[in-house]
């Protein structure tokens, strides 16, 4: 009877494992998506920007997340996107001197952050925009408004009908706060930091920024078609994609594949960025010669 059963024990003990690798957790590295464990790769990418600050240029580390399926020679795949746009501490502090009074927060309305393959697979590039979870609103009154109650004029200097009042000092945008802190007493989190003392942003501003500014990018998924062979170069776009500073950004031109429009207040700031890396800085992987 036992070596009837045997069989059938075998079968269900390894179909239950199968199930558990299915649902359980993927090796370090990869991620679960559409129930597989595909790989993950996230990298910091220097971006470099011109803006509508006085001082004109920066260079900002933002990171770029990508999840491929397998990616095979000459076979179509899929690949989900993710990342965060960075403004550095040190950039952060340096634009508190040029606003009055210092910023704890941003308007932020409009951001585009396009993701580019520089070689190993062809694909439309792709515009991370920003996430849902950021909820549009008033910027005076704080309250839900919708942009397509926008009136007419200029983006982030224009009135919206959700809005009260309803001028365009109080446009429909979508805000973030700066990392800060008003503990500004000896040994406290702004001591700590070196930001106290005659001269220091505790004295001008009664606060001081505490780290980068991150602004977290939506998801967004695309389809590519694998080289034959080689590696596949993830990264952000760049000159030979249409990311340029050539000029000082306007910040009532249309936005650039990386640029970012803004207010702090009524101070309406433009972005206009571009790739800064080399291939060794991007993310990669390998194409899959398989047998045929």
């Amino acid at each position: 009877m036992w070596h009837l059963l045997l069989p059938l024990i075998v079968f269900s003990i390894v179909a239950f494992g199968a199930g558990c690798a299915e649902t359980g957790a993927c090796p370090a590295g990869e991620v679960r998506m559409d129930g597989d464990c595909v790989s993950l790769s996230s990298k910091i990418i220097p971006v470099g920007c011109r803006n509508s600050f006085p001082g004109g240029t920066s260079l900002l580390d933002w990171e770029l997340t990508v999840s491929p399926t397998r990616i095979e020679s000459g076979e179509p795949f899929a690949a989900t996107l993710d990342g965060v746009a960075v403004f550095n501490e040190f950039f952060v502090d340096a634009a508190q001197t040029v606003y009055p009074g210092g910023f704890q927060e941003v308007n932020l309305f409009d951001l585009n952050a396009t993701v580019h393959v520089r070689s190993g697979a062809t694909g439309d590039d792709v515009s991370l925009t920003l996430p849902e979870s950021i909820p549009y609103e008033c910027v005076l009154s704080r309250t839900e408004c919708d942009p397509s109650n926008d009136l007419p004029g200029v983006l982030g200097d224009r009135g919206n009908t959700d809005c009260e009042p309803e001028a365009d000092s109080n446009p429909c945008g979508r805000s973030v706060l700066v990392p800060t802190s008003t503990d500004c007493a000896p040994g406290g989190v702004c001591a700590d930091l070196g930001k106290t003392g005659p001269g220091s942003p505790c004295s001008d501003n009664g606060f001081c920024v505490t780290g980068d500014l991150r602004i977290e990018l939506g998801k967004a998924s695309s389809d590519y078609t694998a080289d034959s062979e080689g590696e596949v170069l993830f990264g952000w776009a760049d000159e030979r994609s249409g990311a340029t500073i050539d000029e000082m950004p306007v910040f009532e031109d249309p936005t650039g594949p990386i640029g970012i429009r803004f207010g702090i207040g009524t101070f309406l700031v433009a972005f206009e960025c571009t790739m800064r890396a080399e291939d060794s800085a991007l993310i990669s992987f390998p194409i899959e010669i398989t047998a045929r």
